[in-house]
């Protein structure tokens, strides 16, 4: 059994671009009059009264002063020119987010299977729903993941900044500052800091005062939307299993008994990335996969997030698929990798059936299958990242039990310099060829 990378025809990767084109462009014509809707005429309506410096757009804004300042521009537009603007900005920035993920992951990627992914990644039902409602998630993935990266080559201003210009635009993507701290990488943190420090009074420190104090998000007294099908975040769907066994109040939204719930369970997921993230090696597979965890934890720790948010968990989904058939050509013949990363994989594939299958059946939204699916991509990341770090190499994941005979598998002296210094590391192993093994910096 040979164990080749599988590499697609150009043949295969044209039309399946195709399609993801074809797709996308004709949801955006169904949703092109979405401009008068939310989410876009919310983003609309607070930026302009941010501009006029209207306190009352506090009492019912979920957004922070940053993220309207930078919305400000596009209401000097036509509304319709504006909402186009901003779906191919974000169209552009999640493309470009994962490029950038995958380029981190290996020196040359496989241009087909890069065609491939990202096309597969575009027309995710997910991604479309963010577009559907023109979230920014995408500009925020891609601000963490310019945040990384620059974080692993060295330039802790950058990386610092980005963060700070993430959290700043929403607050939640704050808790991937988690993976710095935990990495104790001390720079990005204090340059973090400064980045808010200076946004913060170039903001306005009046908008803050009425976003912090004139009004909490109308979301959170709220029993439809804290008790969404949609839902994906820990607190939500507490806020849905209190008020299932009857322990809410009929007249209003209960949130004493979910928010201890929620802190529960975010204490033990935290734990458990944090432990992962100490233990983990430096090599890009580990620290890739590290990172991606940290990106899954953002939806599940944030008071409010729907299912539209499952795409920062597309980088993990890419690199883990991506690996798997870059190692082999026939692709049960990675049984023989490690147990643990077979369940992890397995566990991602079936997050990533959880959050398409209840697009085209909607009785699994009625029993919160998204919120499973991000629990399962959260578990699944961390058993890839736990097996990547303790795997034997003896175990590692290359897909056959026999030397490969192709040229693409023989060592480069570069490469047999990082194995020997892996080899005394036992954080170091890595599950095969999953990810190039770059060190920090490189």
């Amino acid at each position: 059994m040979s164990s080749v990378k599988f590499a697609p025809r150009a043949w295969f990767a044209a039309p399946v671009a195709a399609l993801a084109i074809a797709v996308v462009g004709a949801r955006l014509f169904d949703y092109h009059l979405r401009y008068r809707d939310p989410a876009f005429s919310y983003y609309w309506y607070w930026a302009s009264g941010y501009a006029r410096g209207d306190l009352a757009i506090w009492r019912d804004c979920s957004y922070p002063p940053p993220f309207l300042a930078m919305f400000v521009p596009f209401t000097w537009l036509d509304p319709r020119l504006s909402w186009w603007i901003w779906q191919t900005l974000q169209i552009a920035a999640l493309a470009a987010a994962l490029m950038l993920f995958i380029r981190e992951r290996e020196e040359s990627p496989d241009w087909k299977l890069l065609v491939i992914g990202l096309s597969l990644a575009f027309v995710f039902p997910q991604t479309l729903g963010s577009l559907y409602d023109a979230q920014p998630t995408p500009l925020l993935l891609l601000l963490l993941v310019l945040g990384w990266i620059n974080s692993r080559r060295g330039r802790s201003p950058l990386a610092g900044l980005c963060l700070a210009a993430a959290a700043s635009l929403k607050l939640y993507p704050a808790a991937v500052g988690g993976y710095f701290l935990f990495r104790q990488r001390w720079r990005e943190i204090l340059w973090a800091a400064v980045g808010v420090g200076l946004i913060i009074p170039l903001t306005g420190l009046r908008a803050w005062y009425g976003a912090l104090f004139l009004g909490a998000p109308f979301y959170l007294n709220s029993r439809f939307w804290m008790g969404n099908e949609r839902a994906v975040s820990l607190l939500q769907n507490a806020c849905a299993l209190i008020d299932r066994v009857g322990l809410s109040p009929a007249e209003r939204q209960e949130l004493g008994l979910p928010t201890i719930v929620a802190l529960t369970a975010a204490l033990l997921i935290v734990g458990a990335a944090a432990a992962l993230t100490l233990i983990s090696g430096s090599t890009t597979q580990s620290d890739g996969l590290c990172f991606g965890l940290w990106l899954i934890l953002l939806p599940l720790l944030s008071p409010v997030a729907w299912s539209q948010y499952a795409i920062v968990a597309l980088p993990v989904y890419l690199v883990v698929a991506i690996g798997i058939y870059q190692t082999t050509n026939e692709f049960w013949s990675w049984r023989d990798s490690p147990r643990l990363f077979r369940t992890g994989v397995a566990l991602l594939g079936f997050a990533i059936a959880g959050f398409t299958l209840p697009a085209f059946w909607g009785t699994l939204r009625s029993v919160h299958f998204y919120f499973f699916a991000m629990v399962a991509s959260y578990l699944g990341t961390a058993l890839c990242l736990y097996s990547s770090s303790y795997s034997s190499p003896n175990l590692s994941f290359q897909g056959s039990r026999h030397e490969s005979t192709s040229l693409e598998f023989v060592p480069s002296m570069r490469e047999r310099r990082l194995e020997s210094v892996d080899a005394c590391d036992p954080h170091s192993f890595a599950v095969g060829h999953l990810i190039s093994e770059r060190p920090d910096g490189v």
